[in-house]
């Protein structure tokens, strides 16, 4: 290896690094303390280590397996509300809360989960997924649904699936909320411009 590939790779790995280290820097504000990813995998942040969460035999553990994304929401006192692929939901023992949902596992942002900011609904989220391609087709569609957990152990799923954006999209989809103003922007992109919900 040529020493520009090699410093070009160590620049590219230091920006990763960077970015995931102040992605982190107080997890205690953010609500996603546990990653739940792979062939059953789940790191638990809640006790600040970031380690590993082992399962002895016997005990619940996560029960998801994704190829790539998966989300996943928990409270400011560290409480775990649900996880999913984009398919299915999962309350945090690994039951299955709800399924069939049109998210797709494969996709880098299978889904992106939203608290409401609405004082009537406190106990509502809105989880928004990109469907997958299929038959070689570059059309995809971002749909939400609105998950209702103010029975935190008998979950509901209010509304399922709702289209919010189709056409020619990539895989990504992301999250800001509004500058001067209460709620959240939805961020995706197509091959060609970004679009905002």
């Amino acid at each position: 290896m040529n020493n520009t590939l090699r410093n070009f790779n160590i620049k590219k790995l230091s920006l990763f690094a960077l970015i995931c280290g102040l992605s982190l820097f107080d997890l205690s504000a953010q609500n996603s303390l546990v990653w739940h990813f792979g062939q059953k995998g789940m790191l638990d942040f809640r006790d600040g280590s970031g380690g590993v969460t082992e399962f002895p035999d016997g005990t619940c553990g996560p029960t998801m397996s994704t190829s790539e994304g998966s989300s996943g929401y928990t409270q400011s006192d560290g409480k775990e509300v649900f996880y999913t692929d984009g398919r299915t939901v999962y309350y945090p023992n690994g039951d299955v809360m709800a399924d069939n949902f049109k998210g797709d596992p494969s996709s880098s942002s299978s889904a992106i989960i939203v608290k409401s900011v609405n004082p009537l609904t406190p106990d509502y989220y809105y989880m928004f997924n990109v469907s997958g391609t299929s038959g070689g087709s570059l059309s995809q569609k971002v749909h939400y649904s609105i998950l209702d957990f103010s029975d935190p152990l008998n979950a509901t799923v209010v509304l399922k699936d709702k289209a919010l954006a189709d056409g020619v999209l990539t895989e990504k989809m992301t999250v800001i909320p509004k500058t001067g103003a209460v709620g959240y922007w939805i961020l995706t992109v197509s091959y060609t411009h970004l679009r905002a919900f």
